[in-house]
């Protein structure tokens, strides 16, 4: 299953970011659950090289450190059993 995204972007106020992230989880979880599943798309995010994330992301990033967006990305693919990759 491949779902498109086009998150908010930092800027926008925390309630629309907050139902954004709803509706993926809520889409990702309707997925049939044998299926390799891949969310594409622009996330707006930048995810630092903080190692907490390591196991989701791996060791390679290109940011210092992850802003509000990269968290929330981090946290969806926690949640969802998925991990990042190609955050360029």
């Amino acid at each position: 299953s491949i779902v498109n995204v086009h998150a908010p972007t930092e800027q926008k106020d925390e309630n629309t970011k907050t139902s954004f992230y709803n509706k993926l989880e809520k889409i990702i979880d309707k997925l049939p659950r044998y299926d390799m599943k891949i969310i594409l798309g622009d996330f707006n995010a930048k995810i630092g090289k903080e190692s907490i994330y390591q196991p989701i992301i791996g060791k390679h990033s290109l940011h210092e450190e992850s802003n509000d967006n990269g968290k929330r990305l981090i946290e969806l693919a926690t949640i969802s059993n998925l991990k990042v990759s190609s955050t360029a």
